[in-house]
This record gives C-alpha cells, structure tokens and sequence, in this order.
C-alpha cells in the first residue's frame, strides 16, 4: 500500500481499509452470534482462520469442542491465506516497485 500511496500519511490512511475486518471476524465475537448474511462473509476471510489457529492453539484439546475443528485444520487454513495473499501481493509490489 506504501508503494500506491505516495507519502507516509496516506499511506498510513490506508491501513484503515482493513480495520473494520476484525469485526467482522471471530476476533472480538463467535461468527454464530452475526446476522445469517454476515456470517457467510465472517467464516471465509483470512482474519478469522487465523484467529482460531490461535484459540485452537491456545486452549490445546478443548479446542475441538469450542470451535468444531482440530487446531491443524484452523492452522493449514490460515497458512492457505496467508500464502495465497503473498501470491497476489508480491508481484503487485514488485511491478509497483519498478514503475515507480
């Protein structure tokens, strides 16, 4: 984002554009509590995996009952992203890098 931005403090603004994500996420709230539209957003964003990568992580064995999976499972998922992200990003960066 610092690259497209142009000076520190719109590059900075941008960092706003994905705060609202970690509300919708199961951050701060169980996704079950969400209306039924949210919800379907709030189970498939990155934010979310990785969150409950930690919890499972955290909590050890218990973590199957609360959350539905195993920690690997929440854990691979938020790798996924987190590679598939990179994927995207990296080469947007680098084109930037070079036209600028």
């Amino acid at each position: 984002m610092g690259l497209v931005a142009g000076n520190v403090q719109a590059a900075q603004a941008m960092g706003m554009i994905v705060f609202p994500f970690a509300f919708i996420s199961s951050a701060y709230i169980p996704v079950s509590t969400m209306p039924g539209w949210l919800q379907a957003f709030a189970n498939h964003q990155p934010l979310t995996y990785m969150v409950d990568a930690v919890r499972a992580l955290t909590l050890g064995g218990s973590a199957h009952a609360l959350l539905g999976h195993t920690a690997g499972y929440y854990v691979a998922r938020g790798a996924l992203w987190a590679i598939g992200l990179l994927v995207i990003s990296v080469p947007l960066a680098i084109a930037a890098y070079r036209r600028g």
